[in-house]
C-alpha cells in the first residue's frame, strides 16, 4: 500500500498528471498526510483488479473513478 501511495504521490508532484487524486495529493504537505483503509486483501493483480471495479461500483468513491473493464 505505502509503495501505491509513493507512485500516486509522484505522478501528482513530479508528472504532473491531473487526476482527481492527484489533485488532491497537491493539496498535501506530504506523503505522510495520505489516509487510507484496507477494503479487501486479494492475490493476484487480475483479482485485485476486479475487487477494485467491484469496490468503485459498489461505493462511488470521489477520488477513484477509474471504471475501465480489464482484459481478459
Amino acid at each position: 500500500m505505502h509503495k501505491r501511495i509513493g507512485q500516486h504521490w509522484y505522478n501528482a508532484h513530479t508528472r504532473g498528471y491531473s487526476w482527481r487524486l492527484s489533485k488532491a495529493l497537491i493539496g498535501l504537505d506530504s506523503v505522510e498526510d495520505v489516509g487510507y483503509r484496507v477494503l479487501a486483501k486479494v492475490r493476484g493483480k487480475d483479482a485485485a483488479h476486479l475487487m477494485e471495479r467491484q469496490l468503485i461500483a459498489e461505493l462511488a468513491p470521489d477520488l477513484n473513478t477509474d471504471t475501465r473493464e480489464i482484459a481478459e
